[in-house]
């Protein structure tokens, strides 16, 4: 019969492949953010520790990363969100 820690080993391994990560490496990201000095020169950025993403640069992650969907960059789809949520929910545009 396997000892508990060997299945436990088999089954992390097998769970890093398909990309998944321990907590504690899971909680970098959150913690530079909340921690770190420079961040407060980044509003709005985007943090990610590592990912897989279609755009293959941006899966090392980093600190801060460009947004790997190019959509959140798109100023004018912003706007025309922003004015469509606003309708829906029944407030005027204050822009």
């Amino acid at each position: 019969m396997a000892k508990p820690h060997m299945c436990s080993a088999k089954i992390s391994a097998i769970f890093k492949l398909i990309g998944m990560i321990e907590p504690w490496q899971g909680a970098q990201t959150s913690l530079h953010a909340m921690l770190a000095d420079d961040v407060a020169h980044h509003p709005g950025a985007y943090f990610s520790q590592l990912g897989m993403y279609r755009d293959k640069s941006a899966n090392k992650g980093g600190w801060p990363l460009r947004s790997p969907n190019p959509a959140a960059h798109d100023d004018d789809m912003v706007e025309r969100l922003w004015d469509t949520s606003s309708q829906l929910v029944g407030r005027t545009s204050a822009g």
